[in-house]
């Protein structure tokens, strides 16, 4: 009778630490889709968190371990919503052991979408409508687990609107330009700063899982290269362009404005050169503009811009075009001076 009871109690120990792991909200199951961790609105821009006094994307962090072979907990459901037309869904995970969990993304009636699966950690990069979806985390037999037999996974959830009518392709063709306007809508989006404290125990043990759902911690800088670039070409003259902020917020890298550059590849020096004035003379041909920041840049905080391009081809041409053999010549200053060696009363370079 003591040993029954004695099994009785280890059974209820077993059930009462994996009912640690069950959502806080629901006494569902956590297999049950309807016991999903509920996410709300991730595109949407929240409070600063202090010091910082830039809004931020909404970013949600959670700690999950689940177990194949116990229906009850081999697999968990997270629900989310999108307010915008179209917005970037982006979902990271590190697990341990490497490589043992993935995604299902659903739609609202639990419909797959697509699946996610690939390399030691998962990352969810997917466009994705306004509307409610779940996103499914998964594990078989045939992956590694730790040894109380499960997998566990530090996630985090994000999201980031995308204007509808921007460019969907970088570098984006604007075609042959004529004195007919060009308009191109584009989306500057990077988000940064905010990853959950990934630290996993050595050895492996069950540590405690955090099961509500907690806002991201800041996390550093992120480094990144902001320029959308459009492509195309004109006949010789003056290239008009213009730019219009739609919604802008979030860190500017070292408080610099959005930026507006043509490629110059007809001068010493070939490269983005600021567009000032309102527009440059083309001599004709090919043709790129770009909007945003030159090379890579460090991003504090979120970063969201969207704007509107205009281009089209002005009358009148530009300036008679150099003599062949006597390439145009940028005005760089003067020509750089060699160095000054000094030995004894020898000098050379001076």
């Amino acid at each position: 009778m003591d040993r029954w009871k004695l099994a009785l109690m280890g059974a209820i120990v077993e059930l009462a630490s994996l009912g640690g792991l069950a959502n806080a909200d629901s006494s569902l199951p956590p297999s049950d889709p309807q016991a999903a961790v509920q996410l709300g609105m991730l595109d949407v821009v929240l409070q600063p968190i202090p010091p910082s006094q830039q809004g931020y994307f909404a970013c949600f962090a959670h700690d999950q371990r689940i177990f194949f072979g116990k229906p009850h907990f081999n697999t968990r459901y997270y629900r989310f919503s999108i307010g915008a037309e179209r917005s970037l869904l982006q979902v990271k995970m590190v697990e341990t052991p490497d490589a043992s969990l993935w995604f299902h993304l659903l739609d609202s009636q639990l419909r797959f979408i697509e699946e996610f699966r690939g390399g030691d950690d998962q990352l969810v990069e997917y466009e994705i409508e306004r509307g409610d979806y779940y996103l499914q985390l998964l594990t078989d037999g045939s992956q590694s687990r730790e040894p109380d037999g499960s997998n566990h996974g530090q996630i985090t959830f994000r999201a980031a609107p995308i204007n509808m009518l921007a460019a969907e392709s970088d570098p984006m063709s604007i075609g042959t330009l004529s004195n007919a306007q060009v308009t191109q809508r584009g989306t500057l989006v990077h988000l940064t700063g905010r990853e959950f404290p990934y630290s996993f125990p050595t050895p492996p043990s069950v540590p405690p899982l955090r099961q509500s759902v907690i806002p991201c911690p800041t996390q550093g800088t992120g480094m990144v290269d902001s320029l959308d670039i459009y492509r195309g070409d004109a006949l010789p003259g003056r290239v008009n362009v213009d730019m219009t902020i739609n919604l802008q917020f979030g860190g500017l890298p070292a408080g610099q404005a959005v930026g507006l550059y043509r490629w110059d590849a007809n001068q010493l020096g070939i490269g983005w050169v600021p567009i000032q004035g309102g527009g440059f003379d083309h001599p004709g041909g090919q043709l790129a503009v770009g909007v945003g920041h030159i090379g890579f840049q460090a991003f504090v905080h979120d970063y969201y811009v969207d704007y509107t391009l205009a281009l089209r081809l002005a009358g009148g041409a530009p300036g008679p075009p150099s003599t062949p053999g006597a390439p145009r010549v940028s005005p760089l200053g003067p020509p750089p001076q060699g160095q000054c060696i000094i030995i004894g009363d020898q000098r050379i370079g001076c």
